[in-house]
């Protein structure tokens, strides 16, 4: 398993995540209260190396998927 994907997979494990995706060549993890701390240790679990975690804003997309999924 290549390892965005181990790290895709992992992720979806942590409640705090309400949705987790490929975007490029890393991973954009949407969800609430989310813990760096608690996703490197799940993305190690799952031996996938975190180089960076940065919080960004959510796109109109972000919001067209949440309302999608209601």
């Amino acid at each position: 398993m290549q390892p965005l994907q181990a790290g895709l997979e992992a992720l979806r494990g942590l409640a705090e995540v309400q949705r987790v995706g490929l975007s490029g060549d890393y991973l954009r993890v949407i969800g609430r209260d989310l813990q760096p701390q608690a996703m490197r240790q799940v993305c190690a679990s799952a031996q996938v190396t975190v180089q960076a975690i940065k919080p960004d804003e959510l796109t109109l997309e972000d919001a067209f998927l949440a309302l999608a999924q209601k």
